[in-house]
């Protein structure tokens, strides 16, 4: 069974913890909301490449 991709749901949180980061007012609490949104990207980037490659395999047949 293949998982769904979730790179917007990924995205949409990553969004989030930036506004959370702009809000913020104490630098180490807006540093923290900040690499969660890197994190979340990234995580986004990933099922990016994960649905290109999900294409690829279908179809070539795989």
């Amino acid at each position: 069974m293949r998982h769904p991709l979730r790179a917007p749901e990924y995205r949409a949180l990553a969004a989030a913890a930036l506004e959370a980061a702009g809000k913020c007012g104490l630098p180490h609490v807006q540093a923290k909301h900040e690499h969660a949104a890197r994190t979340w990207s990234d995580l986004a980037d990933a099922e990016d490449a994960r649905a290109a490659t999900r294409v690829r395999m279908t179809t070539s047949g795989v």
